[in-house]
């Protein structure tokens, strides 16, 4: 039995391990590599197709795996715009995966994908309200809306921004506002009435004066009536 371990051992450190298989390289990338990287090339084609831009969400439960390559992409191609012209190696990003992609339509910069996106829900909201005035309390795109027109007064939105709110008929300043300072300055124009004088106070009538008493007539006396008693029977007695 100790002969026969040893011939086995013997056999297998004569026998050459077996070397996995290796993908062969066309440059940069094995076969399975580049079929892959085609493969989601050509989902993206179809997202395109579907929605008319290359700009797949960040969460994108339909296919969260075309949603994380576009994100790798942008990632990949920093680091090759980054990196020295003599070592690139670190990135998967070549000249010709940049040049297909852009032909496309897809957009390397991520601050420029997530103002299209917003610019998108803009345009939902237009057509399903009517109107590109949205209230600031919009959860979906209101403060977005009040950071643009922030961005515009501070001469830091760029032309071509400018022109696609504007072709969508977006309104620098809020119609609402708009009315509020309108009616302000009505009010403020308004001539403010005169204060009202108060009336003079009525002045006292004077107490009226007491009428003077009228003096009684003195009561004929007996011996004043004997008198024209007498007085008449005289002038009786001419006649």
């Amino acid at each position: 039995q100790q002969q026969q371990q040893r011939q086995q051992q013997q056999k297998q450190q004569s026998t050459p391990a077996k070397k996995k298989a290796v993908t062969p390289r066309k440059g940069k990338f094995t076969d399975s590599e580049s079929q892959l990287w085609m493969k989601r090339y050509e989902l993206l084609k179809a997202y395109k197709e579907k929605h008319g831009h290359c700009r797949v969400p960040y969460k994108f439960p339909e296919n969260q795996d075309l949603a994380n390559w576009c994100k790798r992409q942008r990632y990949q191609y920093k680091l090759y715009v980054g990196a020295a012209d003599t070592s690139k190696k670190d990135s998967s990003m070549t000249e010709e995966r940049i040049r297909v992609l852009e032909d496309l339509g897809f957009c390397f910069d991520m601050q420029q994908t997530a103002w299209e996106e917003q610019f998108d829900k803009l345009k939902l909201y237009i057509e399903q309200f009517g109107s590109a005035d949205v209230p600031k309390t919009n959860k979906m795109i209101g403060r977005w809306v009040h950071i643009q027109r922030t961005r515009y007064r501070q001469d830091m939105l760029s032309q071509d921004r400018i022109k696609k709110l504007e072709d969508v008929g977006f309104m620098w300043k809020s119609p609402k506002l708009i009315g509020r300072r309108n009616k302000q300055q009505q009010f403020a124009a308004k001539p403010k009435p005169t204060a009202i004088t108060a009336k003079p106070k009525p002045t006292p009538i004077s107490e009226k004066p007491e009428p003077t008493p009228i003096a009684a007539k003195p009561k004929p006396t007996l011996s004043h009536c004997t008198e024209e008693r007498k007085s008449a029977e005289g002038a009786g007695v001419q006649d």
